[in-house]
């Protein structure tokens, strides 16, 4: 009998253990969501940094690096979402959300 109860409560910890060791980092990260690195965002999303175009178009400025998508043209972020429009500076595109 001992044996058995010994059992079942070493089941609850671990399986406790476990639960707490899979929520403990919150979960993957939606798109458009700001991280610090790949590991942050959800699956098929990278941590980007977006750039935009500053100074009448001469040179990028960074706003801020957010779970996303690489682009090249508006219908590579299609599949992130509806509000995401390919941003392009200096030759590298970043899908990012404008609503």
């Amino acid at each position: 009998m001992l044996r058995s109860v010994s059992r079942a409560v070493l089941v609850v910890l671990v399986v406790g253990l476990i639960t707490l060791a899979c929520s403990a980092g919150g979960g993957l990260l939606p798109a458009g969501t700001s991280c610090s690195s790949d590991g942050d965002c959800g699956i098929g999303l990278s941590c980007l940094l977006i750039r935009v175009q500053a100074d009448g178009g001469s040179t990028c400025s960074s706003l801020v690096a957010a779970c996303s998508k690489a682009c090249q043209t508006e219908n590579d972020c299609e599949a992130v979402g509806t509000a995401f429009h390919c941003f392009l500076c200096d030759g590298t595109g970043v899908c990012a959300q404008t609503q």
